[in-house]
């Protein structure tokens, strides 16, 4: 990905995926099917960007497949993906299979250097608040790991609520 600009397959959802999160899809329609199906042997990412009522928001995030969770008769198969970095997509067209392909170029997530204890002081602060809003519901706080450089304002916003309309603004 040295180039500023390439071509990437898109997968546009309902959902928005942040770098370094985690999610669980169910893949059943054949044109995914094949380009998941290419992602994995080939070892390339592939793009997800929100799409709401028949638009796709042009902000994205790539994605890598870590793990396939279970295959079903019927040839549609589970799979586990990870964000990886966010990008947007210049142009767009629909591949020779079905899927879209997008032109994209990659955002510069780089952080300044931001203080140790400003960042550990953010984490708790979230965390003391989920325990208030959401007491008991222990998954919605930070864990350590998660509070480390970009990590920590992904993690805030994949686990605070937000609807999708707010994460794609973020």
């Amino acid at each position: 990905m040295s180039d500023p600009k390439h071509t990437i397959p898109l997968f546009p959802l309902g959902l928005v995926l942040f770098p370094d999160s985690r999610l669980h899809l169910h893949i059943f329609e054949e044109r995914y099917k094949t380009m998941i199906r290419a992602s994995i042997a080939e070892g390339t990412v592939f793009g997800i960007n929100l799409l709401q009522e028949r638009y796709m928001f042009p902000v994205g995030c790539t994605a890598e497949v870590l793990r396939v969770s279970r295959g079903y008769p019927d040839g549609s198969f589970d799979i586990v993906i990870r964000g990886i970095a966010r990008y947007t997509v210049t142009d767009y067209h629909e591949s020779p299979v079905g899927y879209f392909e997008g032109v994209v170029e990659m955002l510069d997530d780089t952080a300044t250097d931001v203080p140790d204890r400003l960042r550990l002081d953010a984490a708790a602060m979230y965390n003391n608040l989920m325990d208030v809003v959401f007491p008991g519901q222990d998954d919605l706080n930070l864990r350590e790991e998660e509070t480390q450089g970009l990590g920590i304002s992904y993690a805030m916003a994949e686990k605070a609520g937000l609807d999708m309309s707010s994460r794609q603004r973020l």
